[in-house]
């Protein structure tokens, strides 16, 4: 029996880690797809986050951009 725990646990644990980080990560722009959607040097990119324009969530090197942060950043600036 102290198996079977261990096993749905384990199943657990990965239906959370596809489901939901995978799932996260789908909804991310890296710093260059942004650039290229506003037609912006990454300076400005920065500098953007910098001012709370933008979000950016840093995972180890890289910052990503969540699409909903860089939509309504978008429809703020085309009002």
């Amino acid at each position: 029996m102290p198996g079977d725990n261990i096993n749905a646990v384990s199943e657990l644990a990965e239906t959370a880690v596809s489901t939901s980080c995978l799932h996260n990560f789908a909804d991310m722009l890296t710093t260059q797809e942004v650039c290229e959607l506003f037609h912006v040097s990454r300076p400005t990119i920065y500098h953007l986050v910098a001012n709370h324009e933008l979000t950016a969530i840093r995972i180890g090197s890289k910052n990503l951009y969540p699409k909903a942060s860089v939509k309504a950043l978008i429809e703020k600036r085309t009002r």
